[in-house]
């Protein structure tokens, strides 16, 4: 008779999960090993997505801070501003012909606006520094 394959076949070894015989303490011991493992499993588990979602939830929570400063930062430009000219700033210089010939700026007042800006926004981001931040389901397949 002729062989079909010329490789030996695999076997398996065979594994018996009925480790524990027929009795009520074994059923018990089975019953606590299931337990244990079933809880070892969840938190195997739950270690694996944490770690998975971390980095996109650090992303999205990054993204939202630099939103919220930037409408701070827009805002608080935007008021310090208000008070001021264009002639406030610049000094308009012509010759005799009427012909701008130089600007100049007003660093005083530039500087001053600057110092002020950045110190409502500084304290503006620091009221706001518990705010919380909501994350759609939706957004954790985006990153």
């Amino acid at each position: 008779m002729e062989k079909i394959y010329s490789r030996k076949r695999i076997r398996m070894p065979y594994i018996s999960f009925n480790r524990f015989p027929k009795g009520k303490s074994n059923i018990k011991k089975r019953k606590i090993s299931e337990i244990f493992l079933t809880i070892t499993i969840a938190i195997f588990a739950m270690v694996m997505i944490i770690n998975a979602i971390n980095p996109i939830i650090d992303k999205i929570c990054i993204d939202e801070s630099r939103n919220k400063a930037t409408i701070i930062a827009n805002k608080k430009a935007t008021e310090a501003i208000k008070n001021y000219t264009y002639e406030d700033l610049v000094t308009i210089h012509r010759d005799s012909e009427g012909n701008v010939s130089m600007l100049e700026a007003n660093i005083m007042t530039i500087n001053a606006i600057a110092s002020d800006v950045a110190i409502n926004i500084q304290e503006e981001i620091e009221k706001d520094s518990e705010s919380k931040i909501y994350i759609k389901l939706r957004k954790l397949d985006r990153y």
